[in-house]
């Protein structure tokens, strides 16, 4: 399904130093060394860490999903060299009143020059802490990652971060209820990850993709040598204002045309972190989408 809507507004377009662009614009990191281990066969390879915390007893009659979450600071040492891979996770308040429950991740990657305090900023947590209230969404574990994209870091998110979580939160190993989702830049890594290993992710979120020239040569490879039984959904939204526009529907365009259902938003705005917060909600209700 190719869903196309279109909205007038105007805005101003923040743009990247033209160098860091043109270093970005020609890398494209290999998933090599190293796949994602399975969670049954992951050790952590940092420091232990206190997730859970002693569970918290609710009041009779209480619903854990009315708890708001809590946010954890946490790292692991790079097998692959450079500095830590650090992230925050949102853990839900259900998380704490539940010993035995798994929970869906959504693994959320940053804009290029950002971290994970980009996510908390744009209120992700506060939002899922009111749509797990509404019922709108299911309790679900968010990792918030730095992903420092001057490093060979898509194979470090396959061969320290997810072996990381795998080992140290509570986390459902199906990949239906399993989501990664990217802003700009990061939603090229999202690209790459999630088209070259679909076993991991059932649902990619691109949110004002820049899209990466050595990857677009490549996508239809990705997109043909992927098992039809592996397709993942994928969302696909950017602003009317921001200068990547027409790039991004063609790409949609050519994902649909390959098989995959594509859902494409044209909003109002620009590349900025006031429409990605503007649809945090959104972006939310379209991961969890079936996670009950």
């Amino acid at each position: 399904m190719l869903l196309l809507t279109g909205l007038a507004a105007s805005a101003c377009l923040p743009g990247l130093p033209p160098s860091k662009r043109a270093v970005l614009a020609t890398r494209a990191p290999t998933l090599t060394p190293s796949p994602f281990v399975p969670p049954d066969q992951a050790v952590s390879t940092g420091e232990a860490t206190l997730v859970p915390m002693a569970l918290t007893p609710l009041p009779p009659g209480g619903d854990c999903r009315e708890v708001p979450g809590r946010l954890v600071n946490d790292s692991v040492p790079s097998s692959l060299g450079g500095s830590p891979l650090t992230w925050i996770a949102y853990l839900p308040g259900c998380y704490d009143t539940d010993a035995e429950a798994l929970f869906p991740l959504l693994l959320l990657l940053p804009a290029a020059d950002r971290d994970a305090q980009q996510w908390v900023s744009l209120d992700i947590p506060a939002t899922a802490d009111r749509l797990t209230a509404s019922g709108d969404v299911p309790p679900l574990v968010i990792v918030m990652a730095d992903s420092p994209l001057d490093n060979p870091s898509d194979a470090s998110v396959l061969a320290d971060l997810l072996p990381a979580l795998a080992s140290r939160y509570r986390l459902d190993d199906d990949r239906g209820r399993r989501a990664l989702g990217g802003l700009s830049l990061g939603a090229a890594q999202v690209l790459r990850i999630g088209l070259q290993r679909p076993d991991l992710f059932g649902a990619l979120g691109l949110h004002s993709l820049i899209p990466v020239d050595s990857d677009l040569g490549r996508l239809a490879g990705w997109v043909s040598a992927m098992p039809a039984s592996l397709v993942p959904r994928v969302y696909i939204d950017i602003g009317d204002k921001d200068v990547q526009r027409d790039a991004v529907e063609a790409l949609a365009q050519q994902l649909a045309a390959g098989g995959l259902p594509v859902t494409w938003q044209l909003n109002a705005g620009a590349h900025a972190d006031s429409y990605w917060r503007a649809h945090a909600a959104q972006y939310l209700r379209w991961y969890a989408q079936g996670w009950r």
